[in-house]
């Protein structure tokens, strides 16, 4: 790969060093690797130039760039090795690296548990229509897993933590099968929402709402295995609403402050 030419964002006058400036140049150059990357197609494993080669490129000091480089490390975009036989390389940008910080981002935006099923009621079904067709024998078995799972947590075998973890993994597997990486990536972001909101979840949860969330998997399981992308659909939408309905009337009976409502 060669970087295109650069054009430095900001004027540097050499030994007047000015506050933050060389942290803004690092996220420049990190944004044009970034977009150099895109536009030229690279795949996780091509290798970038040598820092050596970035340095006399940018015309910047070898501390700014490799700052610009830990950005895009940081990021998950890139991985660096040190060494005569490292380098730079492209890397796969692990999915957490972004739930995470859109996680963070609906903390502070306040969302409350009708925004995340709204939603989910939007997404979701259709998500699950995508995988119908996707899913490989795998999937069917990791779905089969969770609900076993699920089984142990009723029978008191596991923690209420990993039970309602288990729930919220089944949507999971079916979001990791969706052949388009934006409803994907999506859906795996309300996964992670539920994730981060899974202690509040156990302040209400009750043995009836546990079993009819397992039952509801079972039939959603045999859907994929035997029925229909419409069935799949329709069961997921049936699932969601019932479940936010069964959730917020909890939330009601118990008082609960854990929970913000709309």
């Amino acid at each position: 790969m060669s970087i295109k030419p650069y054009d430095h964002p900001e004027k540097v006058t050499l030994g007047q060093p000015q506050k933050g400036l060389s942290r803004r140049l690092a996220w420049h150059i990190a944004d044009h690797i970034r977009k150099e990357i895109i536009k030229q197609g690279l795949s996780p494993g091509d290798r970038l130039p040598s820092e050596k080669h970035l340095i006399e490129q940018f015309g910047l000091a070898r501390a700014t760039v490799r700052e610009g480089l830990a950005i895009l490390e940081a990021q998950g975009l890139v991985s660096i090795s040190p060494g005569r036989s490292g380098g730079v390389l492209v890397s796969a940008i692990p999915t957490d690296a972004i739930t995470d910080g859109m996680a963070a981002y609906l903390y502070f935006e306040s969302a409350t548990w009708s925004d995340l099923y709204q939603a989910r009621l939007v997404i979701e079904p259709s998500v699950a229509g995508l995988s119908f067709d996707a899913i490989e024998d795998d999937g069917i078995k990791q779905m089969q897993e969770t609900i076993d799972e699920c089984n142990r947590g009723v029978r008191g075998e596991i923690s209420p933590r990993m039970h309602k973890m288990a729930e919220i993994n089944f949507h999971s597997v079916i979001a990791q099968f969706c052949p388009n990486p934006i409803l994907r990536l999506s859906a795996l972001h309300l996964v992670r929402a539920m994730e981060d909101m899974v202690d509040s979840l156990l302040i209400v949860d009750t043995d009836d709402a546990a079993k009819r969330i397992i039952r509801d998997h079972k039939v959603i399981l045999g859907a994929f295995i035997s029925g229909s992308k419409a069935d799949v659909e329709n069961l997921i939408r049936k699932h969601i609403v019932d479940t936010e309905t069964e959730l917020l009337r909890l939330v009601k009976d118990q008082g609960s402050r854990a929970f913000r409502q709309a």
